[in-house]
């Protein structure tokens, strides 16, 4: 491959070096060394280089957070629905009964109650993605890391 063919070379066009046969030659050595590693850069090209890109765009994505966060205002509903009616209950077997007022105070409560817990788990939820995605781009999500912490 000439030096112009080289400068002309576009990233994901196949290079035509073909594998050096002359062992006589001085560049022998050389040329082998260098057929190897553009084999190998080759190689990474086509296997693993889609691989990473697939798991930055899966990371840097917001897709994986809104549906986390989604999921955490759903199962805080949940849980606090199920508080409610479980008051609820209880009351009823001791045969309390509240008043227009004791029932405001006490939504007010559950709802406040509820808006923490759902934006104090919202903001861990971003404050971990974050943290994966920093260690993601830097390398530090590889199994030989995690088993350190």
């Amino acid at each position: 491959m000439s030096l112009l063919d080289r400068l002309n070379f576009q990233p994901g066009q196949q290079q035509s070096v073909a594998r050096p046969t002359n062992r006589r030659s001085d560049t022998y050595a050389q040329d082998t060394n260098a057929w190897l590693h553009r084999q190998q850069w080759q190689d990474y090209k086509d296997r693993f280089q889609p691989v990473e890109e697939q798991l930055i765009d899966e990371t840097m994505g917001i897709e994986l957070l809104n549906k986390r966060l989604s999921a955490i205002t759903a199962s805080a509903d949940d849980a606090f629905g199920a508080a409610e009616i479980d008051a609820q209950v209880t009351r009823g077997r001791y045969g309390i009964q509240q008043n227009a007022q004791e029932q405001g105070a006490q939504n007010r409560s559950l709802a406040l109650g509820q808006s923490l817990a759902v934006a104090d788990a919202k903001n861990n939820t971003r404050t971990a993605i974050y943290d994966r995605n920093m260690d993601t781009i830097a390398g530090g999500s590889s199994v030989a890391n995690t088993a350190i912490r």
